[in-house]
């Protein structure tokens, strides 16, 4: 038995807008996402021609992408201003796209945010300098500078309930000997 290839069919426009539908029901994308990807299969022409049907229709809009982009992180993976500056940028944005998105951002909420996910949930903080050592290279990794690193484990020790009896300990208080022996 013989097989039967199918002739190929010339693309037409319509097929590239519907590649572009079917990339952006996932999430979305910028334009340059969209233009690399339908390169793939179709001709240039067809692609920005795709590329400019889908920005009429409102669908394409990278300082739309790059808040959205801002926003998923937040809520889901914190990171400092120069990682997500990186990853917008990686991601094909213009620079005033991306200044424009990240003029809302609190980096040190952020990190915060990014902190509360590196205290070990299973048992309490019993030493401060310990959760500093581990936490604030951790917010490095994550793009967070010194300063908002530092502000956020700090504030982070300030919440912190007191292993012995509940209360909210300070920083200060944790180091202080008058404070520990009335805990004893």
């Amino acid at each position: 038995m013989t097989t039967r290839r199918r002739s190929p069919r010339t693309l037409t426009l319509k097929d590239a807008v519907d590649a572009g539908l079917r990339l952006l029901t996932s999430r979305p994308r910028s334009e340059w996402e969209v233009r690399q990807r339908l390169s793939r299969r179709f001709a240039s022409e067809l692609v920005e021609s795709a590329v400019l049907t889908l920005k009429d229709r409102g669908l394409l809009d990278d300082p739309a992408f790059a808040l959205f982009w801002l926003e998923s992180r937040e809520r889901h993976r914190p990171r400092g201003a120069s990682v997500l500056r990186w990853e917008l940028r990686r991601m094909g944005l213009d620079r005033d796209v991306i200044d424009g998105a990240l003029e809302g951002v609190d980096e040190e909420q952020n990190a915060y945010l990014a902190a509360l996910k590196a205290l070990p949930a299973h048992r309490p903080v019993t030493d401060p300098s310990a959760l500093r050592d581990r936490v604030i290279p951790y917010l490095r990794r994550r793009g967070f500078g010194p300063g908002p690193a530092s502000r956020a484990v700090a504030r982070l020790l300030e919440e912190l309930p007191d292993p012995v009896d509940g209360d909210i300990i300070g920083e200060n208080q944790a180091d202080d000997p008058e404070y520990t022996e009335d805990r004893e």
